[in-house]
């Protein structure tokens, strides 16, 4: 219905177009607005902005404006033509009212850089309603968006039957109802975002980059067929001048209006379906408690609470991360005391041990150690202290945990060893295997890293690791023994694994997926009597296919996920016809800030993501710059207008002829 993309030069080209109205002694915070704040810098961009008022002018402009508040100059404008037929409130003067009843209303802007005491808004007013898209009066309003929908037809019936001071008692869900995007660290005056509101007789939905915020339904708050103005507004809060904020800046590329063909409101204006969202850990300001070490296995999921896991930070602390009530994570170090003793921090990856609660990892000592939960957090040791032999190696990948609870680790003297729980002390041992005539070399049962446990169905554990020849080797449980083996059989181009810790991993499905030398994501299958070998990405794969960093296994999608070489998440997964598929975990969204790293090779020392898959299938992953982030497996609306349904018809200045539906 309406589209202006501010192809202008000037601002006395955009008051031509008949399209918005730019001054005005009013305000809604402490400035008044003025054409000379709007500004067209080029590039069909315009520009909105605010400048502090001297302080010696500002009592005349208060007394020509009948205010007291003014301390700056600012940008706004707002339409002024009737798209729809102009309603209001029986006794309401309509002159003022024109614009459009319902419809799908969006701004693509990029916001101001200032911090705390400015205002940028894009929102609707009407003689009965009020829809609020971007309405940023808050602390960081640069990184949330604040929006909401307000029925001042039924604040104007309490205030009438209450008094004026019966409005500043009205409970506020009587009225309104709003809320914000979820704080994810975004910098929103950094580039151009786009920002929608969908307007219907039912509802009204928020959309930030065309994903659904949330919804206000008409049963919780009422909206009203009147015509309402569009207005975009750089607004400056009492608290600008105490900052010392002296100017500041909104660009617009475009606002745009849709309407559906014939009025059909019941039409869909969205996709409904379950994807894969993106979320960042809350930061509270000044806390770096969120960050993430770049050494490998630094996350460890428990896998009996969704809601709970533990990471190593970037200064070798222990940290735990948990779920709150309101769907927040709030994190916490595990012991302060952790700090003041060298030898109990993290020098190896992390792992929960869900048969007797306790998180596992390798110390500076070398030792393998624990923290328990009984009543506060407890500090242990779990391997021997001598023979160094008996210590788990110093090569990433070499601890693994069984549901039984059972340690299973590399000594340093290369051979898989066992801890298992006798009331309170571990009990350390070797596993005792002979090799089969595929593996009679000298060094075919020395292990290297990538220690892998796949929990068999009667309890016992098939062990595989990396050996020195970087074949996938097995250690098949029979009896009190195990037989050794390697998979694939003597051949070893199928078997190579890449040298990057992680690269194995069992899905409990009778696979093993690994990451080759090659970079290519491989499967070996069990048929039933021998290993089958699938390569799942071909030979002549993109590079960015290529994987990077470690694999992990989602159990509750079925699926393989790794790192690729531009730094998203991507996965293989079986389709009904069980062929095996790839796809992006991010598909919806590519972007920068969702990537484990922006290099196009990573270095294990300093980038690698330490992938990790929880019970729910949430994927907990290191991003870039050592944030904690994780994709979840959820519903997420997205705007979609067809042009079968929704039409957008330029009705101003005459510069298309479009036929509504075409």
């Amino acid at each position: 219905m309406f589209q202006d993309e501010f192809n202008y030069r000037n601002v006395d080209e955009l008051k031509a177009s008949g399209n918005w109205e730019v001054d005005g002694l009013d305000g809604w915070g402490t400035e008044y607005y003025a054409a000379s704040q709007v500004e067209f810098p080029g590039g069909g961009i315009l520009r909105l902005k605010a400048d502090v008022v001297p302080a010696a002018q500002r009592a005349a402009l208060n007394t020509a404006a009948r205010r007291t508040n003014i301390a700056y100059v600012s940008g706004r404008i707002m339409s002024t033509k009737a798209y729809d037929p102009v309603s209001v409130p029986a006794g309401w003067a309509p002159d003022n009212w024109a614009g459009f009843a319902y419809g799908m209303f969006e701004i693509r802007c990029k916001l101001p850089a200032n911090g705390k005491g400015v205002w940028p808004t894009f929102w609707l007013l009407s003689a009965g309603t009020e829809i609020d898209v971007i309405d940023n009066g808050n602390d960081e309003p640069r990184r949330q968006i604040s929006s909401g929908v307000l029925d001042w037809d039924k604040r104007n019936q309490l205030c009438a039957t209450s008094g004026s001071k019966g409005c500043d008692t009205i409970p506020l869900g009587a009225w309104t109802c709003g809320g914000r995007s979820t704080k994810d660290g975004r910098d929103l005056s950094q580039d151009f975002n786009t920002y929608t509101v969908v307007w219907t007789p039912t509802q009204v939905t928020f959309f930030l980059n065309d994903r659904e915020q949330y919804t206000v339904t008409s049963s919780q708050v009422q909206t009203h067929a009147y015509t309402a103005r569009i207005l975009a507004n750089l607004q400056m809060t009492r608290e600008a001048v105490a900052m010392g904020i002296t100017h500041a800046e909104m660009d617009i590329d475009y606002i745009t209006v849709y309407k559906p063909l014939q009025g059909q409101y019941g039409v869909s204006y969205d996709q409904s379906e379950q994807e894969y969202v993106n979320y960042v850990f809350k930061k509270p300001i000044n806390d770096w408690l969120e960050y993430v070490s770049p050494r490998p296995g630094s996350i460890a999921v428990n896998p009996n609470n969704k809601d709970e896991l533990f990471f190593c930070g970037t200064n070798g602390l222990l940290y735990r991360s948990l779920r709150s009530l309101d769907n927040q994570w709030v994190t916490s170090e595990v012991d302060p005391a952790q700090a003041h003793h060298r030898n109990w921090q993290i020098n190896g990856e992390l792992h929960f041990n869900p048969k007797h609660n306790l998180v596992t990892y390798r110390g500076h000592d070398g030792r393998l150690q624990s923290y328990s939960f009984y009543s506060g957090w407890i500090h242990g040791y779990v391997s021997p202290a001598a023979p160094l032999a008996s210590q788990p190696s110093t090569t990433s990948g070499s601890v693994a945990t069984a549901t039984t609870g059972d340690l299973y680790y590399i000594g340093q003297d290369r051979q898989v060893q066992l801890l298992h729980r006798a009331d309170t002390a571990w009990v350390h041992s070797y596993l005792s295997y002979a090799p089969t005539a595929d593996s009679t070399a000298p060094t075919s049962t020395v292990a290297l890293g990538d220690l892998v446990l796949d929990n068999l169905a009667d309890g016992k554990v098939r062990v595989y690791y990396k050996g020195l020849d970087y074949r996938i080797h097995v250690l098949e449980p029979a009896n009190e023994t195990y037989t050794h083996y390697l998979l694939g059989g003597k051949e070893p181009v199928n078997g190579t694994v890449h040298a990057s810790p992680g690269s194995i991993v069992a899905s409990g499905l009778g696979s093993i997926f690994y990451i080759g030398a090659d970079r290519a994501v491989h499967r070996y299958q069990w048929s039933g009597d021998n290993w089958v070998h699938d390569a799942l990405t071909p030979n002549n794969q993109p590079g960015f296919l290529s994987a990077k960093g470690n694999i992990a296994w989602d159990d509750v999608k079925k699926q393989a996920v790794y790192v690729g070489a531009d730094g998203r998440l991507q996965s293989f997964y079986q389709n009904a016809a069980g062929t095996w598929l790839h796809r992006w975990i991010d598909s919806y969204y590519n972007t920068n800030r969702f990537k484990c790293f922006m290099a196009t090779t990573e270095s294990a020392a300093t980038e690698f993501p330490s992938l990790a898959v929880g019970p729910s299938g949430n994927i907990f992953y290191r991003a870039q710059n050592n944030e904690l982030r994780f994709f979840a497996y959820t519903g997420c609306r997205y705007r979609n207008p067809t042009c079968e349904n929704w039409s957008m018809t330029v009705a101003w200045q005459g510069l298309f002829n479009r036929t509504p539906g075409k």
